[in-house]
């Protein structure tokens, strides 16, 4: 299953392609650009990253909305 940029969300957790699991924590996007995002790791520690569209593999967590 392939993922579309509009798969997700602020607060979603995803896996990235090399396993490692991290929150969105906001996503920034120019017009005509695949998305890039700021995430944290969910690895014990306190690591932010800027990601890109590119290294996500899939969603694997939704926050559940109202």
């Amino acid at each position: 299953m392939l993922i579309k940029e509009s798969d997700i969300d602020e607060l979603d957790v995803v896996q990235l392609k090399d396993g490692r699991e991290c929150t969105i924590l906001e996503i920034f996007q120019i017009e005509g650009d695949k998305p890039d995002y700021l995430v944290e790791f969910s690895d014990g520690e306190t690591d932010l990253a800027e990601i890109s569209f590119d290294q996500v593999g899939k969603v694997i967590w939704k926050l559940k909305s109202n």
